[in-house]
């Protein structure tokens, strides 16, 4: 069976790696285990046909440990399973989250009429994958309850539409990006800095592991690296680093060096 997109290929893989999420050509969800290559799941939206997925991430929630009695010492037992989650965002402007342990659609964020109004570019759990932030071209980014599924808030992310999410690795900092760049303290909800250095809307953003840098990138070919460390200057907006490629990049990372090193 060919399982091979007709378009670009939605694909991601969990943070630890262990698991890979692939949407078919027939935009159906299926779930590998990367250790054994086995296929865990293959999970069918009710509306597969008639959706457009457009972006795709994973989360997980850690649940407490089973708490003991005092009368009789018990050997430790494992933390049970995580709840495991996986965003699809749609060109309709909802957000399809799919609980992947139980292989049923949690919620469908937005159905209802209280989400975007246009396609959703992007989704990123925050705060141990308790809640969930979508960007559209609606210009807004949402806040959602990932167990109620309802909406926390909403704001203005950018007046030309909000292509990109980002958060910094210690969880303070919501990263927004059109063509410019904006970092917001979450907990004022209120911008703290802002970047530019691309003439395209960005495609790929990344923090490096030790939050110290920021890597940008779009179809201008252009990879900026921008130091956004506890001691940088808020008010400069321009890159340290510009890389110009001969193509459009694909994707950005950081290599274990480069952070074992506090270097971009």
């Amino acid at each position: 069976m060919d399982i091979t997109p007709a378009g670009p290929v939605m694909c991601a893989f969990d943070a630890a790696c262990s698991a890979w999420a692939l949407v078919t050509a027939d935009n159906r969800l299926k779930l590998w285990d990367t250790s054994t290559g086995a296929l865990r799941q293959s999970l069918t939206h009710a509306a597969h046909l008639a959706t457009v997925y457009t972006c795709i991430t994973w989360g997980y929630v850690q649940t407490s440990p089973p708490k003991h009695g005092k009368k009789k010492k018990k050997k430790a037992s494992a933390s049970p399973p995580e709840a495991c989650y996986v965003a699809l965002g749609t060109e309709q402007g909802t957000v399809v989250l799919w609980d992947a342990v139980k292989g049923e659609v949690l919620h469908e964020l937005g159905a209802t009429g209280d989400g975007h109004a246009s396609r959703v570019n992007d989704v990123i759990f925050w705060a141990d994958s308790r809640v969930l932030f979508s960007a559209s071209d609606d210009k807004k980014v949402i806040e959602w309850d990932v167990s109620s599924g309802k909406v926390i808030s909403s704001f203005q992310g950018s007046k030309l539409g909000v292509r990109k999410l980002c958060v910094r690795p210690d969880g303070d900092v919501l990263v927004t990006a059109h063509a410019a760049i904006k970092l917001w303290d979450l907990s004022s909800r209120q911008v703290i800095r802002k970047l530019t250095g691309h003439a395209t809307p960005i495609r790929f953003l990344s923090f490096s592991p030790d939050g110290l840098f920021l890597a940008s990138s779009a179809a201008d070919r252009a990879v900026n690296i921008f130091y956004v460390g506890p001691d940088s200057d808020s008010s400069d907006e321009c890159a340290v680093i510009t890389l110009l490629l001969d193509r459009v990049p694909v994707c950005v990372s950081y290599s274990p060096w480069m952070a074992a090193t506090n270097g971009a």
